[in-house]
């Protein structure tokens, strides 16, 4: 007897056990969808494994039986679909590559029927042999019941009739009896109706002593339906309805042609049970006679029979594919078959394979044994292209004139190749001739010969062999290439080849010239060697010269020249004013240490209703991506540009050359700021505020940024503190007074409201409905329009609220609380609730059986 705590232990266990041996079942198992079937079959495929094999590949994947068990029910109710789609990798398909230097092989070749010599003639709908119907009367055709014979009469007596073939072979007149013609041929057919006709008609048919007065013409109207039966190795077996003027070609085209195993070497034509004709389909693709191909009549059988070997032809042919010999035939009959070599073949011997008792045979056949050679069924003939390798030539490469392969003749002396070679060029390193060359054992090998020597006969001159690889090196090839770079105030900085003698000038000229703002000092970097191979690198700094003077200074290799800026250049050095003062606009600034009051007295100071506490200054960042500090009027290079369009009195090469530079000046400039950047920079501090206090975002440096500034102070103390100096593209906006504050971010309203003295920030979040629960109220602030900004704060107990400035239109910012995922109070019971109930109930199980058993 256990007690019943330790029932309730040993209960909880086996619950957690079975509970925990559900959840991973449950887990585990898998919802097959027929996607999840296609991808684990094309997973198989690629592994290797077949359809049958899908379990195994998935015991690979860990999955449990009852899952591969639910897979293999998925794979069987796809069907054969998925089973095709998955083949074994030792299989090869037809379109799997053949084996290496064989193409294909001549198994995997009978698998395609296209590649069957004769077979694209059947399927070709230009080709389809159908019978002539406006051809004369054919000689010796056949009448039957369904066809119609066309009487003429004239003469004496002129009769046109029709008359059709009844079901019982006779044809009728009104004056006649019925005329017996099935089974006669139209020569036949037109002697008896008009020996019937002469009963009728006197003179049609003449006598000894007397001439015809009646003549008679009997011909061919509306023709028969006939049916023939095609059997065999046929596309489309069975009994075919044709015209009484189809031959076998016509029905072997209605019927699809041969199949895969049908031949083309003999096609019998059954008559009357019995073999009335055999055709042979190479002689028509071949030669283009179709001798055997007749007139086929009702009930007639065409019979097509296997083929009795078929060999395979790929390689330099004209044509490849599957050929069908027979038996007296020769490897030069298949080769005529397929219309002889390619130009390039090698005509010298072919590759044979077949297959043989003992395995797969390979043989060599030359030339003069392919008339004698007899094949056999599967056989694989493969022409190789010749062997173009050169076995007289050498090549000469680098610096000549003419690099080419030349003809190698028993003695070529070095100077004779050159000169075959046109010569050396100017730039021909003498010191040294490369050949290159292949040993007995194929190994690469190199020899290096002064070529100065041998040109002069000094040396013994070299004996060449067949493609053997002359390179004349270049002296430019033999050391790094030289150049020189100039970099600055030029317009085009860049690199350029060294030339020798070039001057620093020059090299200024070939890179566009000097620009307007360049330093009239120009200095050259220049890395000299020493006599100990070391190298000393000097600075050397000269006057650039304007005039058409030069210096006498050269540039060495590697030289770098800079041309510095003129720090006393001030064109376009602007910057805007923009809003509450006399003259807005453009102010240039004549040095760096122009300061903000200065330039405020140059625009004539502010008018009555500007608000200088609300004063911004817009600047550029230190840490942008663009250009900083010079600025090029845009509409001024407009307006440049439409004046050299219009003028017509320069000439054509002259507007380009000036809409080139002028486009030069707009490509590397831009224009001053725009007044919507101050509205831009007053909202992006605030949306970046919020941004940052709802979530932890990267910091995102602007291009221009606003810089707080104290206007009051500046008026009243010039040139203190607060006096910034300014820069080139600073933008100052001094606003209006405006008498109202915006309220905004987590709260009820989002609201304009206007400006009171008896208002405080509390005052404006109640008149705008109030907190939101997302609010975080000690995060709130007031941004003032100067770019200031003052925050909520805490002493002790007490909350510090900022002061709203009157008439400074100062927004006022309450920050949003970051979002938690909330905590799922079911998920974190659940498994706790089914313990207790678990437990409850073995306890009133346990009280149930101790009343029985003790009481």
């Amino acid at each position: 007897m256990y007690s019943k705590p330790i029932f309730y232990i040993i209960f909880i266990f086996i619950f957690l056990g079975i509970s925990t041996n559900a959840a991973s079942g449950l887990s585990g198992s898998q919802t097959f969808s027929e996607q999840k079937v296609q991808n684990l079959i094309s997973q198989a495929k690629k592994s290797g494994y077949g359809i049958d094999k899908i379990g195994d590949f998935a015991r690979l994947k860990v999955l449990s039986e009852s899952d591969i068990s639910a897979l293999m029910s998925k794979v069987s109710q796809q069907g054969s679909s998925g089973a095709q789609e998955v083949s074994s990798p030792a299989i090869r398909t037809s379109s799997s590559p053949a084996p290496v230097g064989l193409a294909e092989s001549p198994n995997q070749a009978t698998s395609s029927t296209s590649r069957i010599f004769g077979s694209s003639i059947f399927n070709n709908p230009n080709l389809p042999f159908s019978p002539d119907l406006n051809m004369p009367t054919p000689q010796g055709y056949i009448l039957g019941p369904g066809d119609q014979i066309n009487v003429q009469l004239w003469g004496k007596t002129e009769l046109s009739l029709s008359l059709t073939i009844t079901p019982e072979g006779y044809v009728t007149t009104a004056s006649l009896g019925p005329i017996y013609v099935n089974g006669l041929t139209i020569e036949k057919a037109t002697s008896v109706i008009n020996s019937q006709l002469n009963r009728i008609y006197d003179g049609l048919i003449s006598s000894i002593n007397e001439k015809p007065i009646v003549f008679s013409l009997v011909t061919l109207g509306q023709i028969r339906s006939i049916q023939v039966t095609v059997v065999g190795e046929i596309t489309a077996p069975g009994n075919h309805t044709l015209n009484s003027l189809s031959t076998i070609y016509t029905a072997l085209y209605a019927a699809g042609g041969p199949s895969i195993n049908g031949t083309y070497r003999d096609i019998q034509l059954i008559r009357n049970n019995e073999l009335h004709t055999s055709l042979d389909i190479y002689d028509f693709i071949i030669n283009g006679t179709r001798n055997e191909d007749v007139i086929l009549e009702h009930n007639d059988v065409i019979l097509i029979k296997p083929y009795s070997a078929r060999v395979s032809l790929a390689g330099r042919t004209k044509r490849i594919g599957l050929f069908e010999i027979n038996e007296d035939e020769s490897l030069a009959n298949s080769l005529e078959f397929a219309s002889g070599y390619e130009q390039d073949a090698d005509r010298t011997k072919l590759l044979v394979i077949w297959y043989a008792k003992a395995g797969t045979r390979l043989m060599t056949i030359k030339s003069n044994e392919i008339d004698n050679f007899k094949l056999q069924d599967g056989g694989f003939i493969r022409v190789s292209p010749f062997n173009n390798k050169y076995v007289n030539s050498v090549v000469i490469e680098g610096a000549v004139m003419n690099t080419e392969q030349y003809e190698l003749t028993e003695k070529l002396p070095v100077k004779d190749l050159i000169s075959e070679a046109g010569g050396l060029r100017g730039d021909a390193y003498e010191k040294t001739m490369l050949p290159y060359g292949v040993t007995e054992i194929f190994d690469q090998e190199v020899f290096s010969f002064n070529l100065a020597a041998l040109m002069s006969g000094d040396t013994d001159d070299i004996l060449f062999k067949p493609d053997d690889i002359v390179e004349i090196k270049s002296r430019f090839s033999t050391s790094e290439e030289p150049y020189v770079r100039v970099t600055g105030e030029v317009a085009k900085p860049t690199v350029y080849p060294y030339f020798s003698n070039i001057t620093p000038n020059e090299l200024i000229l070939l890179a566009g010239g000097i620009r307007t703002n360049a330093s009239t000092e120009i200095e050259i970097y220049r890395v000299n060697k020493q006599e100990n191979n070391s190298y000393k690198s000097e600075i050397i700094k000269m006057d650039r010269l304007d005039n058409d003077g030069d210096s006498n200074l050269n540039l060495s290799r590697f030289d770098r020249v800079y041309v510095r800026q003129n720090s006393d250049y001030g064109l376009n050095r602007e910057l805007r004013i923009t809003g509450e003062v006399q003259t807005p606009g453009l102010f240039a600034l004549t040095n760096d240490q122009e300061r903000i009051s200065e330039i405020i007295k140059r625009a004539q100071g502010l008018t009555e209703y500007a608000y200088p506490e609300g004063a911004i200054l817009i600047r550029k960042s230190e840490l942008s991506s663009g250009n900083v500090g010079f600025v090029t009027d845009q509409s001024a290079i407009n307006g440049l540009r439409k004046k050299i369009l219009e003028n017509s009195g320069l000439r054509p090469n002259v507007k380009e050359s000036l809409t080139k530079r002028v486009d030069l000046i707009s490509e590397e400039s831009y224009s001053g700021l725009n007044t919507s950047l101050v509205t831009e920079s007053r909202r992006a501090p605030l949306r970046r505020s919020v941004a940052q206090s709802n979530s932890s975002l990267s910091l995102q440096l602007p291009d221009y940024e606003p810089v707080a500034i104290d206007l009051t102070e500046i008026l009243k103390n010039p040139s203190g503190n607060a006096d910034l100096f300014l820069r080139v593209g600073d933008l100052i906006s001094i606003p209006s007074e405006l008498e109202t504050v915006r309220v905004s971010g987590e709260i009820v309203s989002n609201i304009i409201l206007p400006y009171s003295e008896k208002k405080s920030f509390k005052g404006y979040i109640d008149e705008s409905g109030g907190y939101m629960q997302s609010s975080l109220k000690g995060r709130s602030y007031v941004q003032y329009p100067n770019g200031e900004r003052a925050g909520v704060k805490r002493f002790l107990i007490f909350q510090l609220y900022p002061k709203i400035l009157p008439g400074s239109g100062s927004t006022i910012v309450i920050a949003k609380k970051r979002e938690r995922a909330p905590l799922n109070l079911s998920n974190a019971v659940s498994p706790f609730g089914s313990l207790l109930t678990a437990a409850l109930l073995v306890d009133r199980l346990t009280d149930e059986n101790r009343d029985k058993i003790y009481y």
